[in-house]
C-alpha cells in the first residue's frame, strides 16, 4: 500500500484531546460530553506493484517475438548496461531533462552497491525509458488531490484542538486560582464569625473593636461578591469551551464522513506502477537482437518515481523480487516508502546483485 491519506498525527491530536475533554468531565460541569469519533483509516486509490509487466510489445514490423524471459540481463555485471530517456507523456508535469535526473539517481543507487558503474546513461542507446500516461496515474493524481485537501482540513482541526488545548489549560490555572481565594476567603469568614461569637458571649464589643470588625466584615462582602462573579465567569467560560469541544467533535466526525466516500471511491486495488520489457526483433538481414525497454504508468511525486525507476532498473541488471518490504526490489512498498523518504539499496537488494553477478562473471 503507497499511503493513507496523510496527517494521521493530526486527527490523533485531535481525537486524544476529546478523549480528555470526556474523561475530565465532572457532573457534566468541566468538559465536553459524547465520545470523540474514531479516525476513518483511509488507503490510498493504488495498492503499487512496482513489478513486471507480461505484456511485451512487437517490433515496430510486428515480425518480432517477444522474449518469454523475466530474468533482465547478466551483461551489466561484466559491463554497464545503458539506458537514456526516450518518451515523457507531458500530462505528467516534467520534462525529459528532470526524468534523466531522476533516472540517474536512480541509477546511481545501483552503481554504489558494486562501486563502480552498472548502469550508464547513452543518448538513444541501451534501455529506453517511457513514462507513459493512462488512467492509471489520472487517478493517482484524483487521490493526490483528495489529499492535498485532506492535509488542509487535518491541518485546521490540528491547530483548533491546539487552540481548544490551550484555552482548556489556562481555564484550569484559573480555577486554581478560584479555589485557592475561596480557600483563604472562607478560613478568614471563619476567624471573623469566631471573633464576633467570643464578643457576643463577652457581653458586648468595645467601639473601636466594632469600627475594625464592622470593615473586616464590608471586606468579606466584597470579597464575596468577587468570588461569585468569579464563579459565574469561570462556569461561562467552561461552557464555551465545551461548545467549542462539540464544534470540533462534529468537525472530526465530518470529516471521516468525507473520508468514508473518498475510501469508497478509491479502493485499495493493486495498481501497476512500472515494468521492464524484452523484445526480440529480427532485423531485415535476419539477424536477432533484443529491444529493451523501461516502462513507468504512475507516481506520486519525483521521490516516487525514483522509487519506481529503482525497481525498475533492478529488474533490467537481472534482479528478481525481494522478501524484504523495505528493499527497492519488493512488489509491495515498505515502511520506508509510505514515510516519503528517498529510495535506498537494501541489505537484501546488495545480496540479489551479488548473487546476480556472482553467476555472470
Amino acid at each position: 500500500m503507497r499511503s493513507v491519506l496523510p496527517s494521521v498525527g493530526a486527527v490523533i491530536a485531535v481525537a486524544a484531546l476529546l478523549a480528555w475533554l470526556v474523561l475530565n468531565t465532572a457532573n457534566g460541569s468541566d468538559e465536553a460530553s459524547g465520545p470523540a469519533p474514531e479516525r476513518v483509516g483511509l488507503p490510498s486509490s493504488e495498492g503499487e506493484v512496482p513489478s513486471q509487466d507480461r505484456d511485451l510489445p512487437q517490433s515496430p514490423d510486428g515480425s518480432a517475438q517477444a522474449d518469454p524471459s523475466e530474468e533482465g540481463d547478466r551483461i551489466p555485471c561484466r559491463e554497464p548496461l545503458k539506458w537514456h530517456v526516450a518518451a515523457v507523456d507531458p500530462r505528467f508535469g516534467m520534462g525529459m531533462d528532470e526524468v534523466e535526473r531522476v533516472a540517474s539517481r536512480a541509477a546511481a543507487l545501483w552503481n554504489g552497491v558494486l562501486a563502480r558503474p552498472v548502469l550508464v546513461a547513452e543518448d538513444g542507446l541501451g534501455v529506453a525509458i517511457r513514462l507513459l500516461f493512462d488512467d492509471r496515474q489520472e487517478r493517482t493524481l484524483a487521490r493526490l488531490e483528495m489529499e492535498a485537501e485532506f492535509q488542509v482540513m487535518d491541518r485546521e482541526l490540528e491547530e483548533l484542538a491546539s487552540e481548544l488545548e490551550a484555552a482548556r489549560t489556562d481555564w484550569k490555572e484559573a480555577r486554581s486560582v478560584y479555589y485557592a481565594q475561596k480557600d483563604a476567603y472562607n478560613a478568614r469568614l471563619g476567624n471573623h464569625n469566631r471573633e464576633v461569637r467570643r464578643w457576643s458571649q463577652a457581653g458586648g464589643v468595645a467601639g473601636e473593636e466594632i469600627e475594625r470588625l464592622q470593615r473586616g466584615e464590608d471586606e468579606l462582602a466584597r470579597k464575596d461578591e468577587a468570588l461569585k462573579a468569579e464563579a459565574l465567569r469561570l462556569e461561562s467560560w467552561d461552557r464555551q469551551l465545551r461548545e467549542q469541544a462539540a464544534f470540533l467533535a462534529r468537525r472530526v466526525e465530518d470529516r471521516n464522513d468525507r473520508a468514508a466516500v473518498v475510501e469508497e471511491a478509491f479502493p485499495p486495488i493493486p495498481v501497476e506502477s512500472g515494468s521492464y520489457r524484452k523484445t526480440l526483433v529480427e532485423d531485415p538481414d535476419g539477424a536477432t537482437r533484443v529491444v529493451r525497454e523501461m516502462r513507468v504508468y504512475r507516481f506520486d511525486d519525483q521521490g516516487d518515481l525514483a522509487r519506481v525507476l529503482t525497481h525498475e532498473f533492478g529488474h533490467a541488471l537481472g534482479l528478481t523480487h525481494a522478501a524484504s518490504p523495505d528493499a527497492v526490489m519488493s512488489p509491495e512498498y515498505g515502511a520506508s516508502a509510505l514515510t516519503g523518504e528517498e529510495p535506498s539499496i537494501h541489505s537484501e537488494d546488495r545480496s540479489l546483485l551479488g548473487e546476480r553477478c556472482a553467476e555472470s562473471l
